[in-house]
């Protein structure tokens, strides 16, 4: 009830609320306040948070990749390949510009023309041997025409010179009894002497050209070894000349005595040792690895010194990968079967003057193969890169608030007393 200022007992209504809430107001409030804190209090203690370390990874063969290396010293001309990039067998990846490769070139052209030198020698040798053949054939063939002739000769004289001796002794019985005169007779042992004397000179002959045609059986033969020796010492030197040459081929030299470096199979370039020319690489020096299409892949994991030493076998990981984003797709998860006990440059061999990159190398085994999107499941592939993360334990969150503790605790503390090295037993 309002009264009017000129009556007495006039209250006016405040403008503004009370300043002061009410008692429970206030005892709810501080309530609440105090509940939180005891929450917050008990959370920070019981809940305890997964801890994880993380690192890059590349999806890698299980049984390795396939090194590709330089067969040569010499300068690098050419870089025609990239990490991640598909690669066919016998496709070029490097062009090296070296002196030893020029030289070789220059080799293989001599071994070449020496090489077309013996296939003509050989063609030469045949032509010379096949018309040797046929005139020895001919010559045989008028020998032994001739051996046969003189037979028939040497027969017909022997016959003749029979003939004659018989009649000569029979003109010389009728010379004796005085029946025929003394010159027939005469005349008849002069013709018997004759005849004897051709019958000597056609077996001389006879005897001549059977050895005539032996010795050309056996020059025949001779020559024919002599042939036969030839050939085999001229398909040797070709086969030891085409030996050389695709030994030399086999390194692809290219135009002006380049050294051409190609893929060894079908895959992935999974890491680049050199990525641009100009670099100066020895014999046996690795430039870059193919992952060859077909292996099963595992998970190479990068680590630094931190994570390393908390990082153990048989810790789960969960895998992000570039390609795929987890926000999309989902984690996919492994578990970790090896922790290299060495470092080791990084996957992709940089460095930086300074810093000091030198990881370690961990591998997990991945449970999944494929990745679904949009219902369709994508193979993953070599090369394919992300982040992991192992989780090495657990951690309740109040540990997070006495960590500046700690450290300031470290920082305050004093250096113990020195202590003297142990001794040392000596190497037997």
């Amino acid at each position: 009830m309002q009264t009017s200022p000129s009556h007495p007992g006039f209250e006016p209504d405040p403008p503004f609320l009370e300043a002061s809430p009410p008692h429970w107001v206030s005892r709810a409030l501080s309530t609440l306040i105090i509940a939180v804190f005891v929450v917050a209090v008990v959370a920070a203690i019981l809940v305890r948070v997964p801890e994880t370390v993380s690192g890059p990874f590349v999806l890698v063969p299980e049984r390795g990749a396939d090194p590709v290396r330089s067969a040569r010293e010499g300068t690098i001309a050419d870089v025609r390949a990239i990490e991640g990039q598909s690669v066919q067998k016998g496709a070029t990846m490097f062009v090296i510009q070296s002196q030893a490769v020029g030289d070789r070139s220059a080799d293989m052209r001599s071994i070449e023309m020496q090489m077309s030198g013996a296939d003509q020698r050989m063609a030469n040798a045949r032509a010379e041997h096949a018309s040797q053949l046929r005139a020895d054939d001919l010559e045989a063939a008028r020998l032994t025409t001739r051996v046969a002739a003189l037979d028939r000769v040497t027969a017909l004289k022997r016959k003749q010179l029979e003939t004659t001796r018989d009649l000569a002794a029979r003109f010389k019985r009728g010379e004796a009894q005085g029946i025929v005169a003394g010159l027939d007779a005469e005349q008849l042992v002069l013709d018997a002497g004759r005849l004897e004397t051709e019958v000597e000179t056609a077996t001389s002959d006879q005897d001549d050209s059977r050895a005539a045609l032996a010795k050309l059986k056996q020059d025949t033969t001779t020559r024919g070894v002599q042939y036969r020796e030839l050939m085999r010492s001229l398909e040797q030197e070709r086969d030891i000349a085409r030996v050389r040459i695709e030994s030399m081929r086999a390194q692809q030299m290219g135009r002006g005595g380049d050294l051409v470096v190609s893929a060894p199979c079908n895959g992935t370039v999974l890491r680049m040792m050199v990525n641009t020319p100009g670099a100066v690489v020895q014999a046996g020096d690795a430039l870059g690895e193919v992952a060859c299409a077909g292996e099963h892949l595992q998970v190479e994991l990068a680590l630094g010194q931190q994570a390393v030493a908390r990082v153990r076998e048989g810790q789960g990981a969960k895998l992000l990968y570039d390609a795929f984003p987890y926000q999309r797709f989902g984690v996919k998860f492994g578990r970790v079967r090896w922790v290299g006990p060495a470092s080791a440059l990084p996957p992709s061999g940089a460095q930086s003057s300074g810093v000091d990159q030198r990881t370690f190398r961990a591998l997990i085994d991945g449970s999944d193969s494929t990745i679904l999107v949009n219902g369709d499941p994508r193979p993953l592939l070599v090369g394919m890169r992300g982040s992991a993360r192992v989780v090495v334990g657990e951690r309740s969150l109040i540990s997070f608030a006495f960590e500046p503790l700690r450290a300031l605790r470290e920082n305050f503390s004093s250096v113990p007393p020195s202590v003297p090295p142990p001794k040392r037993e000596p190497r037997s």
